[in-house]
């Protein structure tokens, strides 16, 4: 801008002219004399902001001299350029197969005055553009995916956009690394089928690498080296290897070499080894063997469709089939090898049996791995006759252990549970193992019955005798075949015997052992049966006799066998010997400790059974209500009925079960709290028991608690007595123990005195202006004056009552400051270890 000052006629911006240049800034009145300011303002430009240089020419010319009239006044302003700096950048580590974006900015280190620019402050051009790299237009660089390995560079330009002939050039370079190719060797635990053929066995790309990471088929170049002999492997582009119908068998090898793509000289090779065989099969038949021979007879065997049957390798499912409606089943394209298993399931899921111990070669056809449908036995009601469901099977060793896993055919039989039908069935492997030996052993069946059903051997339906020698089976009704015990595979109707074994005696080459049906006993129905007991005496005394008579009532038609009746004396009481009898017989129950037992009791229909005991009442037995109870058991061991009891009671014996408390309330003048010679007693004082009982001093302050309590016979028991200090004298103060604790013995009295004396009362009274205002702090004078309080406290025995003068508006504050006195004289009390302790009462009077 242009000003002038004094007195000019006119002035005007006035104009540049850049041929000349000249500004021409004005006229200036003749004969007038003026001062010219001349300023100017540069806009050096850069990105739109403004660089202000100014200049002042200040020039007198005397206008109305006519030597210096129409005179050209020159001003010069000088103006500094910027200055742009581009310097060269660089990164390294880029991964090329991946490619990567924003490795490295140009602007990070390039300047315009040796300042940092926003990327809209200069023109960027990429002077030598194409390549992998991208420069763009914030100065970032990019790299493209699947750039080899190798350096790169650009050369770019930065201008002042202001100035865009003020400009700078630079070098961008960034090296991408090689990449890591790693070809695996690969192997497959599965075995490729030779017959059938194979298709994707296993994947070489599986466990190969790139850059450390997986890659798909099509980030490298796949070529196949060479196979071992035969070449009958076929490599897919995507690394799959198939094994082609027909392929004999045997372990076939293939080479090959992965290479990166973008990179191909990079490589690496590796070897995949895939093994052929000829699979085996097995098959056979599951049929109803209705004759008992075990073998598979069309004519007469009923063939059993939709059973499953499970292949097993490692304790591990790896095929299963259904059977046929003839019965029959294939299992096939089986490796070979040793340790298979077969498992045989009814439609239901049941296990109904199995075969161990298969070995397969290749190409082995396996027939006539038949399952005959022959349970061991059905579980079954021994009343009812109907199968029980729910009832779990277990065969153990002769000391009742379950066997192991390896002595069954399969595991889960063991402890298998019945079904609708009842139906259990074991499948033994003499020698299979230690438990399990080749020759005879002895084996049990142990039956868990569910609820409802007595958990033992059958007392209704009992066992064979002795055990079921399976070699010979001269109990078999049917001679021939497997060996038996019943002559049909359902149990016997009511009313027909059952025959039947809990314990066998097995050995390697023994027919197969069925029909063997094993009956449990239903429980008692407990709503028919009832149990009662009465003393013939409700009130005896020590030394005396009490007779018990205990009645068992069946009030339905069944029998209930084997019962057992507990009798429970109570302590202090003694089974009389002989004095037993079930029925009026003379009967000897099972005596332990302070349980009487009365067992194999039969309790016939709609019969009730008498049993009588008497009971000694021994010394010991203090004075009070004892109870007797009886139970009656099954032979499972479960209660039939409610418990039976009969109360009888001790009288008490005030002479040797009471103790008397006896004592006097005094006036203890001294303060020893014993009542010495002339010190009076306190009349009118009451007393209370724990038990609620109130005594009150006589004239002479004595009392009198006839029968206080009746103490254990052995350790006697503790008394408690307190002194109600309410109704001591005015003034008083009990100086003994209160309440007192004494240990009271079956007739003996015992004595309790309580001592209570006049104490000399030491009254503070306090208000706010002892506090500092608004807070529970005593003032410093205050605070003196505890330690003089408390030695007054101590010339003699006190009590401190502090009363503190609250005004209106203290409420809660009054409270606090309260306690926070009795807390300092209470820590200043303890710190000298006086021999009473210190009563304080507080007030507060509003």
């Amino acid at each position: 801008g242009l000003t002038a000052s004094g007195p000019i006629a006119t002035v005007s911006q006035g104009s540049f002219n850049a041929g000349t240049g000249v500004w021409t800034i004005g006229t200036i009145a003749n004969g007038a004399n003026a001062t010219i300011t001349l300023e100017a303002t540069i806009d050096a430009g850069q990105g739109g902001n403004t660089i202000t240089n100014s200049t002042t020419a200040a020039v007198s010319a005397d206008v109305g001299d006519p030597s210096t009239a129409g005179d050209i006044l020159d001003a010069s302003i000088d103006v500094s350029l910027p200055v742009i700096d581009a310097v060269d950048d660089g990164a390294t580590g880029v991964d090329g197969l991946a490619g990567a974006t924003n490795v490295v900015n140009v602007f990070g280190n390039d300047t315009i005055n040796s300042n940092p620019f926003a990327p809209g402050d200069v023109n960027l051009t990429n002077l030598t553009p194409g390549g992998p790299l991208t420069l763009n237009p914030d100065g970032s660089v990019d790299v493209a995916p699947g750039t080899p390995s190798g350096v790169y560079t650009i050369t770019y330009e930065i201008c002042i956009a202001a100035y865009p002939t003020i400009c700078d050039t630079a070098v961008v370079s960034v090296t991408v690394s090689a990449t890591v190719i790693d070809a695996v060797d690969d192997s497959s635990p599965l075995i490729a089928d030779g017959v059938a053929g194979t298709n994707d066995y296993l994947n070489i790309f599986d466990n190969d690498t790139l850059n450390g990471a997986a890659f798909t088929p099509g980030e490298v170049i796949l070529t196949e080296l060479a196979q071992g002999p035969g070449s009958y492997l076929i490599l897919q582009p995507d690394g799959t290897i198939d094994v082609p119908p027909g392929t004999p068998a045997g372990t076939y090898t293939l080479d090959y070499q992965i290479c990166d793509a973008v990179n191909p000289t990079v490589c690496d090779t590796a070897r995949a080894t895939v093994v052929v065989e000829q699979p085996a099969s097995i098959s056979g038949y599951v049929f109803e063997d209705t004759n008992g021979n075990g073998a598979f007879d069309p004519g007469s065997d009923a063939p059993q469709g939709g059973y499953t049957v499970e292949l097993i390798a490692g304790g591990i499912v790896i095929n299963s089939v259904t059977t046929a409606a003839d019965g029959s089943y294939t299992l096939t394209s089986i490796p070979a090898g040793p340790g298979y298993r077969l498992v045989f399931r009814d439609p239901s899921g049941n296990i109904i049996g199995g075969i161990s111990n298969i070995t397969l070669s290749q190409g082995e056809n396996l027939t006539d791995q038949n399952m005959p449908i022959d349970p061991s036995g059905i579980v079954y009601d021994a009343l009812s006759r109907l199968p029980v469901a729910g009832a779990i099977v277990t065969f153990a060793d002769t000391t009742g252990n379950p066997l192991p896993a390896a002595c069954l055919v399969d595991p889960a039989s063991q402890a298998q549970t019945t079904g609708a039908d009842g139906s259990y069935r074991f499948d033994i492997i003499p020698g299979a193992d230690p438990a399990c030996p080749v020759g005879e052993t002895r084996y049990q069946i142990i039956v868990s019955p569910p609820a409802g059903y007595v958990p033992a051997v059958s007392v209704i339906l009992p066992p064979m005798p002795g055990d079921a020698e399976i070699t010979a089976c001269t109990f078999d009704p049917v001679p021939g075949g497997a060996c038996q015990t019943s002559d049909s595979r359902v149990p016997p109707p009511p009313g027909m015997p059952a025959v039947y074994a809990i314990a066998i005696l097995l050995e390697a080459g023994d027919p197969h052992f069925i029909y063997n049906h094993i009956p449990v006993d239903p429980l008692p129905n407990t709503a028919n049966i009832t149990i009662t007991k009465v003393a013939d005496r409700r009130v005896i005394r020590r030394g005396e006799q009490v007779g018990y008579t205990i009645e068992i009532i069946n009030q339905d038609a069944n029998v209930h066998p084997n019962l057992t009746v507990v009798d429970i004396i109570p302590a202090g009481f003694r089974f009389v010997d002989g004095s037993a009898t079930v029925d009026g017989a003379p009967a000897t129950p099972t005596v332990t400790g302070a349980r009487l037992e009365f067992t194999g009791i039969n309790l016939g229909p709609n019969q009730t059974i008498e049993i009588r005991i008497a009971l000694d009442a021994l010394s010991t037995a203090g004075p009070g209500k004892y109870v007797n109870r009886a139970r009656l058991f099954d032979q499972g061991g479960n209660l039939l009925a409610p418990e039976a009891t009969a109360t009888v009671e001790i009288e008490l014996e005030a002479v040797f079960d009471c103790s008397d408390v006896i004592g006097r309330v005094f006036d203890d003048k001294n303060r020893n709290g014993y009542p010495d010679d002339g010190e009076p007693g306190l009349p009118g004082v009451r007393l209370a028991t724990v038990n609620g009982v109130l005594i009150t001093t006589d004239q002479h302050g004595r009392f009198h608690v006839a029968c206080a309590d009746i103490p254990d016979k052995a350790i006697g028991s503790n008394f408690i007595l307190k002194l109600d200090t309410r109704t001591l004298p005015a003034g008083y103060r009990v100086t003994t123990e209160n309440p007192r604790v004494v240990r009271l013995t079956a007739g003996k009295t015992v004595k309790i005195n309580f001592g209570a004396a006049t104490g000399r009362v030491v009254r503070l009274d306090i208000n706010g202006g002892a506090f500092e205002n608004g807070t529970t702090e005593l003032k410093p004078k205050w605070l003196a004056g505890i330690d003089q309080l408390i030695e007054v406290l101590r010339q003699e025995h006190s009590v401190l009552r502090l009363v503190y003068r609250a005004s209106r508006n203290e409420a809660e504050l009054a409270s606090k400051r309260v306690n926070t006195i009795i807390a300092i004289v209470r820590s200043k009390w303890d710190s000298f270890n006086e021999s009473y302790p210190l009563e304080i009462e507080s007030e507060i009077q509003r």
